[in-house]
């Protein structure tokens, strides 16, 4: 599937039920063109379902700014680790 991580690639493969490290081959009888092209569209409705899914999705890191005063404590403590392994 062009243009896809691995990972989705694969989860959409399971869904169907197909092993996604398969090769592919154009012959009629496998099948495996109408696989690409329906697993294609899977995919695609999984990136319009993560859109629409906003800030909602578990699994994924949210950056935010650290205040100083947490910075200022990283160190402290990093400096405080570095003692400790010495």
């Amino acid at each position: 599937m062009p243009y896809t991580s691995a990972v989705y690639a694969e989860h959409i493969f399971n869904q169907m039920g197909v092993e996604g490290n398969s090769k592919a081959t154009t012959l009629e009888a496998d099948n495996h063109i109408n696989i690409l092209i329906e697993a294609s569209k899977k995919l695609r409705d999984l990136v319009k379902q993560m859109e629409t899914a906003g800030a909602d999705i578990k699994g994924y890191i949210i950056y935010t700014e650290e205040s100083e005063e947490d910075k200022k404590k990283k160190v402290a403590d990093d400096e405080k680790l570095k003692q400790l392994i010495k």
